[in-house]
């Protein structure tokens, strides 16, 4: 395994110090010019943290099965930051160029580097779907939209409405009650034809970030024929990442098998729409 840590604020113009770590399986029978999918990997904590359960272990899991994985994390209250728009965006944006620009020293193919993030991390990486292609902020970060695109989002468990289905602490740190924000940020109102294709998946019993979050989104997918995949388990906690014992924290609400699937079901989507 090839860890690295980067430091974006070294290499791109951002006010905070963000961490990107790429998380490399070295294999020995690697051709020249075999090359791989990219995971980029945003924790969730309602933008005062980002969770170390929705961190190393996504990266691992999805490292398992053939992708090159990075976890970024991005600015919350906890590192002493400001989370509202368009801190972490943008930092979003830096990690994806990074990958991009860097792509065959990673073995990864820039045409396939994917998103997965969960509940606030979802949040960020739902809004970037369509936040990526912000000229204010690709101007101030000298960047163009086909720098930064992602290729794919997985969203676990995700904040998609700043309306009356939010999660009230994810929409007040990224917006901090600027209506106009809160309007920009309700990722229902902002999908389009080109929007990302996108695995989403919640539980119905979500009482933290309720699985109309999810039905809101798949809306708009289907409306503007959007690829996409939406998977509704019947039972299950917010936050329960990989659903196994490597994050469960010993808790059984957090084991389920059947939510367990979701990680090789969001790999078969990813590789009937991008490939391998």
């Amino acid at each position: 395994m090839r860890h690295e840590i980067i430091h974006l604020n070294a290499l791109y113009p951002l006010e905070n110090d963000p961490i990107l770590e790429a998380f490399c399986t070295e294999l020995a029978d690697w051709q020249d010019g075999e090359l791989r999918r990219a995971m980029l990997v945003l924790p969730g904590g309602g933008y005062t943290y980002t969770s170390n359960r929705e961190a190393d272990p996504i990266a691992f899991a999805f490292g398992s099965r053939g992708y090159i994985s990075f976890v970024l994390r991005y600015t919350t209250e906890r590192q002493g930051g400001s989370p509202k728009f368009p801190t972490p965006n943008t930092e979003v944006m830096a990690a994806v160029d990074y990958i991009r620009k860097n792509a065959k020293e990673y073995h990864i193919n820039p045409d396939k580097i994917c998103l997965v993030g969960f509940s606030a991390g979802g949040h960020l990486a739902a809004s970037y779907g369509y936040v990526y292609k912000n000229e204010n902020l690709l101007n101030r970060m000298n960047l163009k939209a086909e720098d930064v695109k992602p290729n794919a989002l997985v969203l676990g468990y995700p904040v998609i409405s700043t309306g009356t289905f939010t999660h009230s602490g994810t929409a007040l740190n990224a917006c901090a009650s600027d209506p106009d924000l809160l309007r920009y940020l309700s990722v229902e109102n902002h999908v389009d034809e080109t929007y990302p294709m996108t695995f989403v998946w919640c539980t119905l019993t979500d009482q933290a970030v309720p699985c109309q979050n999810t039905q809101m989104l798949e809306e708009q997918l289907i409306k503007h024929n959007v690829v996409h995949q939406a998977v509704y388990f019947p039972k299950g906690p917010h936050g329960m990442s990989l659903a196994n014992e490597a994050t469960d924290n010993t808790n059984p609400d957090f084991n389920d098998k059947e939510v367990a699937k979701w990680v090789d079901m969001a790999n078969e989507f990813i590789l009937k729409n991008l490939g391998r």
